[in-house]
């Protein structure tokens, strides 16, 4: 198994790299990565029902398309992302999807947090989603990937997500603020130090070797010119998905 950290910020090249270790790797990965203030959706959503434009373009806050399905989420520097990328078969050492879920409780509850499962494999603390997955599908390749809310601003979160009225009383929330949490942050230790210590323990609980990037970035970039960072690709919700 290899970890890999990207030193990336910007979701497009993030959403890009991880395409590229997906679409190319013969071993499992977990790769670990932050992104600058977006918000990135579903691959079947409609950003005018789900995003405030509007807020997005007067703040910067820049929107991206992933692959997997799924809800929209918000993201900055004050969150965590993680993929998990393997194929059956591959190394029986490898853990299973709900395996490596349970990995992610076991590190937030050496820091006294108690995280649960949801029956959608969402993480939740004190009632609340600290961390929301999904999934997708290259090949015989495949990628559960997730967030994980440590010190976001989940204020300008409340305000950049629309989603409809109906998917909240569906959840029994009156808010997108309400029904998230931040896990961080604890004590000193900023977000940047809080993803080391996640990339460090879970280098040591697989036995993983460490990975740079550059052996993926000439796909990503292709990735990245092709899709994450194309329009069409973006906001045309029919054009290419």
């Amino acid at each position: 198994m290899l970890v890999i950290v990207s030193p990336f910020v910007d979701p497009a090249i993030n959403l890009a790299l991880e395409e590229a270790v997906l679409s190319t790797v013969e071993e499992s990965v977990i790769l670990i990565w932050r992104n600058d203030k977006c918000v990135i959706v579903g691959r079947n959503q409609d950003t005018d029902a789900e995003v405030n434009m509007e807020l997005c373009r007067n703040s910067g806050c820049k929107v991206v398309r992933r692959s997997s399905g799924g809800g929209a989420v918000y993201q900055d520097l004050g969150n965590v992302n993680y993929s998990y990328i393997y194929r059956q078969g591959w190394d029986k050492k490898d853990p299973t999807e709900g395996e490596f879920l349970m990995t992610l409780i076991e590190f937030i509850g050496n820091y006294g947090i108690e995280g649960a499962f949801t029956n959608r494999n969402d993480i939740i603390h004190d009632g609340c989603k600290v961390s929301g997955t999904a999934r997708a599908q290259k090949g015989e390749n495949c990628l559960i990937h997730g967030t994980l809310l440590y010190d976001a601003d989940v204020d300008f979160m409340d305000r950049v997500l629309t989603p409809p009225e109906d998917k909240l009383k569906r959840n029994g929330v009156k808010s997108v603020k309400s029904r998230v949490k931040n896990i961080g942050p604890f004590g000193d230790f900023d977000t940047e130090k809080f993803m080391c210590l996640l990339t460090e323990y879970m280098a040591i609980r697989y036995c993983a070797c460490r990975r740079d990037v550059e052996d993926y970035l000439q796909a990503a970039d292709e990735y990245r010119k092709k899709k994450y960072d194309n329009p069409s690709w973006n906001f045309g919700r029919n054009s290419i998905l």
